[in-house]
């Protein structure tokens, strides 16, 4: 991977590389930057993964808004063959997991939590502000 994070990405290669049944890995800031992407994956399909990533942690976000449920932890996809998780990384960033519906998806969310954690340095992607014209 060559997207000028390669302070992590071989994190995010050896995540998709150990675990069974993951497809791909993509670190996102939370308004669907893509911020690093496992080598498993082309970059434009990161790019999307990323988007749609980031749309799953905002529904998840206002839900826990809306009800008073606190902040948003992960958000799960279950597809016919296929999982989906976004789990949170930092005040703006996420980590998003594809993986085969037949994986072991509590191994995979542990080590997901895990990511995080030796990521947390680099995660905490400050928001993107629009500049104003004057």
């Amino acid at each position: 991977m060559n997207d000028g994070f390669g302070k992590f990405s071989w994190i995010l290669d050896e995540l998709a590389e150990r675990l069974n049944g993951v497809r791909y890995v993509v670190m996102l800031s939370n308004d669907g930057l893509m911020l690093g992407h496992c080598a498993q994956i082309r970059r434009e399909d990161a790019e999307r993964f990323s988007a749609l990533a980031s749309a799953l942690h905002s529904l998840g976000a206002s839900a826990g808004r809306q009800f008073s449920a606190g902040n948003l932890q992960q958000v799960m996809v279950e597809l016919d063959e296929a999982m989906l998780f976004v789990t949170s990384a930092g005040a703006n960033a996420s980590l998003a997991v594809l993986g085969e519906a037949t994986a072991d998806w509590g191994l995979i969310a542990h080590e997901m939590n895990l990511t995080v954690q030796r990521m947390s340095t680099w995660l905490s992607t400050k928001p993107r502000h629009s500049k104003q014209v004057k």
